[in-house]
């Protein structure tokens, strides 16, 4: 069963990003999920679907941020910090470009847990075994 962002494209322009960035539901997702808080089921209950997903995909942002190493300041959900914008930004211009996408979310990128992933510098061999 497709979720409620499948098929959706994300923002091509900065003037789309900057009005999904700024709604108080997506801050609010992003500030959950930048402090690290588990998700609140029952606060996603409460919420209409359009912002549920808007939260959904502030605590998917905020994971990304983590991932990448990119410390994200916004202490007020009126403005973008220019951290977020140029992650956000970089989004756009390679969507615009056809290029495939880069977010650990949906590239499709091999992760397991933490586990190494052989052929990604990990120096283990398929089925566990350690590299000679």
């Amino acid at each position: 069963m497709a979720g409620p962002n499948e098929g959706l494209l994300g923002a091509a322009t900065w003037r789309q990003a900057r009005a999904a960035l700024l709604h108080p539901r997506f801050y609010d997702g992003f500030r959950d999920g930048q402090a690290g808080r588990p998700l609140d089921y029952a606060l996603l209950d409460r919420l209409p679907p359009p912002d549920q997903v808007r939260y959904e995909n502030g605590r998917e942002l905020a994971a990304e941020c983590r991932h990448a190493g990119i410390a994200i300041r916004w202490p007020n959900w009126g403005s973008v910090p220019s951290a977020l914008k140029g992650l956000v930004l970089a989004r756009a211009r390679r969507r615009a470009l056809g290029l495939p996408r880069t977010d650990p979310h949906r590239a499709r990128l091999p992760r397991c847990a933490g586990l190494p992933v052989p052929g990604h510098g990990s120096g283990a061999m398929p089925g566990g075994a350690p590299a000679r």
